[in-house]
């Protein structure tokens, strides 16, 4: 796995639970919070921006945490990532910026 692909799941995985916390079918906590909140009147797109670029802030700080780039907690350090395969993956800053920062 490359970096780009290690912070493509990454960027996945968000997708994935941005749509999960919106789909009425999904028995999701925080889709029940939403959908609670739709109920009382709130708008619906603006919530889902709001939890786009919480999400995309949370994923990019761990990415950049794991990278050694920022805290974690109150502790920086970079961290050795392997895949499976004993590939080791690193230098995922840029990738990270690209696919959470840089439309926000």
């Amino acid at each position: 796995m490359t970096s780009e692909e290690f912070v493509m799941n990454f960027r996945k995985e968000k997708d994935y639970m941005l749509n999960m916390y919106f789909d009425e079918t999904s028995d999701s906590y925080t889709g029940e919070l939403i959908s609670n909140l739709v109920k009382k009147g709130a708008d619906t797109a603006e919530i889902k921006e709001l939890l786009k670029s919480v999400l995309n802030e949370a994923f990019y700080t761990i990415l950049m945490g794991l990278d050694g780039e920022a805290s974690l907690g109150d502790m920086q350090m970079q961290f050795s990532i392997y895949d499976e395969d004993n590939v080791l993956i690193d230098d995922i800053e840029s990738y990270a910026y690209d696919e959470f920062m840089s439309d926000m």
